[in-house]
């Protein structure tokens, strides 16, 4: 295997081109690296404490700001996690990322037992497949061939108990 060395040296030109990235398209990095609480750029592994972290908190209040400008809007749907650690964190994703997520999610099933068709049953609160939702009937049909019950609970409540999100 590499050395510490050898993987540091593999890693930092290529977090160093993620943060410059990030400092060009992204505003909540541009406004970080603009009042000096970005570091321009990692030389050593001490450096990357300088990083800042991303909360759940700077999630919810910066929204739009943490999406790259350089990603078509209309490609990207709302997601929020299930919130049972507080609250849900609302995001958004692009259908790669989901189609992704369903790939974990069908291996998880396996790991589980479960088989392609077995019946299955879920009380879901997320916004989670609203991009399928948005697509005539093809997401209930997709169910219905396997076998599957999904129940968005999300929409059990008022519109005012959740956020609705809007494209700038």
């Amino acid at each position: 295997g590499e050395s510490p060395g050898q993987v540091w040296a593999r890693q930092r030109p290529k977090l160093n081109r993620l943060l410059m990235e990030a400092t060009w398209h992204v505003p909540y990095y541009r406004a970080l690296a603009e009042s000096r609480k970005l570091p321009s750029v990692i030389q050593r592994q001490e450096d990357t404490a300088a990083l800042p972290i991303l909360t759940k908190e700077v999630i919810r209040n910066q929204g739009l700001a943490l999406v790259s400008e350089a990603f078509p809007r209309r490609q990207m749907h709302p997601n929020a996690t299930g919130g049972s650690m507080g609250g849900p964190v609302h995001f958004w994703c692009d259908e790669h990322s989901s189609l992704l997520a369903i790939i974990g999610e069908k291996w998880g099933y396996s790991l589980a037992g479960l088989k392609p068709g077995d019946p299955l049953g879920a009380l879901w609160g997320t916004l989670r497949f609203a991009m399928y939702w948005r697509e005539s009937c093809r997401y209930p049909f997709q169910r219905l061939v396997a076998n599957q019950v999904f129940i968005n609970s999300s929409r059990m409540f008022s519109r005012a108990q959740y956020v609705v999100f809007q494209m700038a």
